[in-house]
């Protein structure tokens, strides 16, 4: 009897253990649970979002733009800096009648401005602040500088534009496009891309161009399949104050609306988050100092001292 008694006694020693193992493991397994949802409503909660522009968006695009492409050398004042970036900001977004902003968390990851033939411009006010900023720059030695460097930059891009027929030929231009490197992961260069094939598709926009430059990832417009059309080199033999303003090189591309977004399609996100700015930052290009958001290996799209 002792011995049997014994017996049970281990037996129900090892069924309490079998059971307290049991347990411990479906505990663990739901903490793994808990913690894959937890991950996975971290991501959900941060989707970028896309949203079209407001006039208070100028701040952030401006402070990006600057920390990408801003102008602290040669003037080597900040301050001054900002004001042309601004001033970019505006010349781009004066003529546009398209935008659209990615937004990661209500932090600015990214825009496109776009100027559609025959549609009425949607900030007509950027007109009237462009003219102020204008007087404010020509006040200074530095700021007339940079006026005039910026005027003659627009007079290449005019003359290329009528070279090649670009502008004639073209229901649309990407005036700029901006993607902070912050947004590097989430997708936002190739959601932005695709998101504007998609909207010029839709409105009947068979064939778009636009300027980038040396500044910018341009090899991103040819893997997009887009045309060169035009490109100038400026040398140290031009003027002053264009060699210190201006981009080494501009180039113009030209691409049928169908065709490159039946290649994103095609491609799929993957690849398009590898974009340029008609002013698309180079992906090696020092961040300046100043801001939150920027450079992105990412394509851009901008025309310095665009109409």
């Amino acid at each position: 009897m002792p011995a049997q008694n014994v017996t049970k006694q281990n037996v129900t020693n090892r069924n309490v253990t079998k059971q307290s193992v049991t347990s411990q493991s479906v505990t663990n397994q739901k903490n793994a649970a808990n913690r894959k949802s937890a991950v996975n409503g971290a991501r959900s909660a941060s989707r970028v979002e896309y949203r079209p522009m407001i006039w208070d968006d100028i701040e952030a695009i401006t402070q990006e733009f600057d920390r990408t492409w801003g102008r602290a050398e040669p003037t080597d004042s900040p301050q001054l800096s900002k004001v042309i970036s601004r001033r970019f900001v505006l010349r781009y977004l004066a003529p546009s009648t398209g935008t659209r902003i990615a937004c990661l968390d209500g932090r600015f990851m990214g825009v496109t401005l776009v100027r559609a033939v025959g549609q009425t411009p949607l900030f007509p006010r950027a007109e009237e602040e462009l003219r102020e900023l204008d007087r404010e720059l020509a006040l200074s030695d530095a700021g007339r500088h940079a006026l005039h460097g910026m005027a003659l930059q627009r007079d290449i891009d005019t003359q290329m534009e009528r070279d090649s027929g670009v502008d004639r030929d073209s229901d649309a231009e990407l005036e700029l496009f901006l993607v902070a490197a912050d947004a590097r992961g989430h997708g936002v260069g190739g959601g932005l891309w695709r998101a504007m094939l998609e909207e010029f598709s839709g409105a009947g926009i068979q064939r778009f161009h636009l300027h980038t430059d040396s500044d910018c990832d341009m090899g991103f417009y040819d893997h997009q399949r887009m045309t060169r059309v035009a490109q100038r080199n400026i040398s140290d033999a031009d003027d002053a104050d264009l060699v210190l303003f201006a981009p080494e090189i501009s180039r113009i591309y030209a691409g049928e609306t169908e065709q490159i977004l039946g290649h994103v399609q095609h491609m799929g996100r993957t690849e398009t988050d590898h974009t340029e700015t008609s002013r698309m930052p180079r992906a090696n290009h020092a961040a300046q100092p100043d801001i939150t958001e920027q450079p992105n290996h990412t394509a851009a799209v901008r025309k310095d001292g665009a109409r």
